[in-house]
Protein backbone atom coordinates (compact mmCIF):
# COMPACT_ATOMS: atom_id res chain seq x y z
CA UNK A 1 0.00 0.00 0.00
CA UNK A 2 2.88 2.52 0.90
CA UNK A 3 4.21 2.27 -2.37
CA UNK A 4 1.24 2.56 -4.27
CA UNK A 5 0.53 5.73 -2.54
CA UNK A 6 4.20 6.96 -2.93
CA UNK A 7 3.31 6.42 -6.74
CA UNK A 8 0.44 8.02 -6.54
CA UNK A 9 2.21 11.38 -4.88
CA UNK A 10 4.82 10.95 -7.45
CA UNK A 11 2.35 10.62 -10.03
CA UNK A 12 0.29 13.62 -8.61
CA UNK A 13 3.55 15.91 -7.93
CA UNK A 14 4.89 15.63 -11.58
CA UNK A 15 1.12 16.45 -12.79
CA UNK A 16 0.82 19.59 -10.48
CA UNK A 17 4.31 20.54 -11.73
CA UNK A 18 3.59 20.02 -15.84
CA UNK A 19 -0.17 22.01 -15.03
CA UNK A 20 2.13 24.99 -13.06
CA UNK A 21 4.65 24.86 -15.64
CA UNK A 22 2.70 25.04 -18.95
CA UNK A 23 0.28 27.90 -16.47
CA UNK A 24 3.80 29.74 -16.05
CA UNK A 25 4.77 29.43 -19.76
CA UNK A 26 1.24 30.76 -20.84
CA UNK A 27 1.31 33.36 -18.46
CA UNK A 28 4.90 34.49 -19.70
CA UNK A 29 3.34 34.48 -23.30
CA UNK A 30 0.23 36.33 -22.55
CA UNK A 31 1.97 38.85 -20.73
CA UNK A 32 4.22 39.33 -23.96
CA UNK A 33 1.37 39.81 -25.82
CA UNK A 34 -0.11 42.17 -22.87
CA UNK A 35 3.11 43.90 -23.72
CA UNK A 36 2.69 43.97 -27.29
CA UNK A 37 -1.03 45.14 -27.28
CA UNK A 38 -0.51 47.95 -24.70
CA UNK A 39 2.10 49.53 -26.85
CA UNK A 40 0.31 48.85 -30.08
CA UNK A 41 -3.30 49.88 -28.32
CA UNK A 42 -1.35 52.37 -26.03
CA UNK A 43 1.55 55.28 -26.40
CA UNK A 44 2.48 54.19 -30.02
CA UNK A 45 -0.97 54.19 -31.33
CA UNK A 46 -1.53 57.77 -30.00
CA UNK A 47 1.68 58.96 -31.12
CA UNK A 48 0.83 56.98 -34.98
CA UNK A 49 -2.06 58.95 -34.74
CA UNK A 50 -1.19 62.40 -33.71
CA UNK A 51 1.29 61.71 -36.47
CA UNK A 52 -0.90 61.25 -39.32
CA UNK A 53 -3.18 64.42 -37.79
CA UNK A 54 0.09 66.77 -38.00
CA UNK A 55 0.95 65.99 -41.92
CA UNK A 56 -2.75 66.49 -42.50
CA UNK A 57 -3.13 69.55 -40.73
CA UNK A 58 0.37 70.99 -42.25
CA UNK A 59 -1.18 69.66 -45.75
CA UNK A 60 -4.04 71.52 -44.60
CA UNK A 61 -2.06 74.40 -43.29
CA UNK A 62 0.09 74.87 -47.00
CA UNK A 63 -2.74 74.61 -48.82
CA UNK A 64 -4.54 77.54 -47.17
CA UNK A 65 -1.60 79.34 -47.45
CA UNK A 66 -1.84 79.08 -50.94
CA UNK A 67 -5.26 80.02 -51.55
CA UNK A 68 -4.60 82.60 -49.13
CA UNK A 69 -1.75 84.29 -51.55
CA UNK A 70 -3.66 83.32 -54.94
CA UNK A 71 -6.65 85.63 -53.55
CA UNK A 72 -4.32 88.60 -52.20
CA UNK A 73 -3.13 88.44 -55.95
CA UNK A 74 -6.64 88.76 -57.35
CA UNK A 75 -7.38 91.17 -55.39
CA UNK A 76 -3.49 93.39 -56.43
CA UNK A 77 -4.32 92.44 -59.65
CA UNK A 78 -7.89 94.08 -60.12
CA UNK A 79 -6.55 96.77 -58.00
CA UNK A 80 -3.63 97.18 -60.79
CA UNK A 81 -6.38 97.05 -63.45
CA UNK A 82 -9.08 99.49 -61.78
CA UNK A 83 -5.96 102.05 -61.24
CA UNK A 84 -4.41 101.63 -64.89
CA UNK A 85 -8.15 102.38 -66.38
CA UNK A 86 -8.73 105.16 -64.24
CA UNK A 87 -5.17 106.94 -65.05
CA UNK A 88 -3.21 104.84 -67.67
CA UNK A 89 0.48 103.84 -67.92
CA UNK A 90 1.81 103.72 -64.16
CA UNK A 91 4.11 106.75 -64.64
CA UNK A 92 0.44 108.81 -64.68
CA UNK A 93 -0.51 106.97 -61.60
CA UNK A 94 -0.91 109.46 -58.31
CA UNK A 95 1.45 109.72 -56.12
CA UNK A 96 -0.24 111.25 -53.12
CA UNK A 97 -0.96 108.33 -50.91
CA UNK A 98 2.14 106.72 -49.40
CA UNK A 99 2.71 103.41 -47.38
CA UNK A 100 5.92 104.45 -45.29
CA UNK A 101 8.24 105.71 -47.79
CA UNK A 102 6.55 104.20 -50.49
CA UNK A 103 4.02 105.53 -53.12
CA UNK A 104 1.14 103.69 -52.60
CA UNK A 105 0.41 103.08 -56.63
CA UNK A 106 3.99 101.57 -56.67
CA UNK A 107 3.34 99.54 -53.66
CA UNK A 108 0.17 97.87 -55.70
CA UNK A 109 1.93 97.91 -59.22
CA UNK A 110 5.38 96.07 -57.04
CA UNK A 111 3.04 93.60 -55.26
CA UNK A 112 0.76 92.37 -57.94
CA UNK A 113 4.04 91.73 -60.17
CA UNK A 114 5.57 90.02 -57.52
CA UNK A 115 2.74 87.97 -56.66
CA UNK A 116 2.16 86.81 -60.74
CA UNK A 117 5.85 85.77 -61.04
CA UNK A 118 6.39 84.06 -57.73
CA UNK A 119 6.57 80.69 -59.06
CA UNK A 120 8.68 81.98 -62.01
CA UNK A 121 11.08 83.84 -59.15
CA UNK A 122 10.94 80.85 -56.84
CA UNK A 123 12.21 78.55 -59.30
CA UNK A 124 14.99 80.59 -60.54
CA UNK A 125 16.39 81.57 -56.82
CA UNK A 126 16.17 85.11 -57.02
CA UNK A 127 13.36 85.80 -55.16
CA UNK A 128 13.18 89.34 -53.28
CA UNK A 129 10.34 90.17 -51.88
CA UNK A 130 10.04 94.25 -52.59
CA UNK A 131 13.35 95.01 -53.46
CA UNK A 132 12.78 98.61 -54.23
CA UNK A 133 15.44 100.34 -56.18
Amino acid sequence: MKRNQKLFNKNITNQLQCKFTRKTQTDDVMAGVGRYSDNYFGADKNLYHKNEKLVYLTKLLAARERSLTTLCGNLLEYAKKGISFIYGKPKNWPTERSIGSQVLSKVVLESRNQSTHVDEAVANGNYNCFNFK
